[in-house]
């Protein structure tokens, strides 16, 4: 399941089936989400329902210390670091993407300004 984002029919129904005592585990951080916002706000509802939340690839994130708070604390700690970390990585896509779209609308232009000269050359050797 990809963690796109969170508007994904099958995540949603999982999140509103799950009850307290479940366990959902995810194979990371990034298949949950990727919006900081949208991550730390899913898993304080799962929280607050009494849902346990393990991340397979961070199992630095599953706190058993005997001391609930200081298990609590880390796990907010690491986890808003986690989030950031996917966010950015989000927005690293996203600029790729851009770069991508404007370096190929920059070299249809200059095949245009070039009036296929160079290309039809090529075609007639053919």
């Amino acid at each position: 399941m990809s963690g796109k984002n969170m508007n994904r029919p099958e995540l949603q129904k999982m999140l509103n089936y799950v009850r307290k005592d479940d366990t959902i585990y995810f194979e990371s951080l990034g298949g949950l989400g990727r919006d900081y916002d949208e991550i730390k706000e899913t898993l304080v509802s799962l929280k607050s329902k009494g849902v346990k939340v393990q991340f397979l690839d961070a199992p630095f994130l599953n706190f058993n210390t005997g001391n609930e708070l200081i298990d609590k604390a880390m796990f907010d700690i690491f986890l808003s670091l986690l989030s950031y970390i996917a966010q950015n990585e989000k927005e690293k896509i996203r600029l790729r993407q851009k770069c991508k779209r404007k370096r190929n609308i920059q070299r249809t232009k200059n095949i245009i300004h070039t009036g296929f000269s160079k290309y039809s050359k090529a075609s007639n050797l053919f």
